[in-house]
């Protein structure tokens, strides 16, 4: 799971046209919620600067049942139902490694 903190990446989902995602933007939280499936294929757009949460890292944190943990997966699961009232799911998948840091990309 990802959020792009600066720059534009693209993603591609089959059978659906090409979009754009901007800064503040989280990519990958739809797989969360449904089993680690992907959806498609983000690429960089521009350079960017992606902060990047592995799933593991993400369930122990709901594991540990502070305050916090709860309140980040219920405003993921938030997101997510906006996307699909909006027809604009794009859950990704584990993009990237278990690293916190935010990394730019090129």
């Amino acid at each position: 799971m990802a959020l792009v903190l600066e720059g534009t990446l693209e993603m591609r989902a089959p059978g659906a046209p090409p979009r754009t995602l901007a800064a503040g933007t989280v990519v990958g939280y739809a797989a969360l919620f449904q089993g680690g499936e992907r959806e498609g294929d983000v690429t960089v757009a521009t350079e960017a600067l992606v902060a990047v949460i592995s799933y593991p890292e993400v369930s122990l944190l709901a594991a540990t049942g502070h305050a916090g943990a709860a309140r980040l997966v219920s405003l993921l699961a938030r997101c997510m139902y906006v996307h699909i009232l909006a027809d604009q799911l794009t859950g990704m998948g584990q993009l990237g490694s278990d690293t916190l840091p935010p990394r730019r990309v090129h």
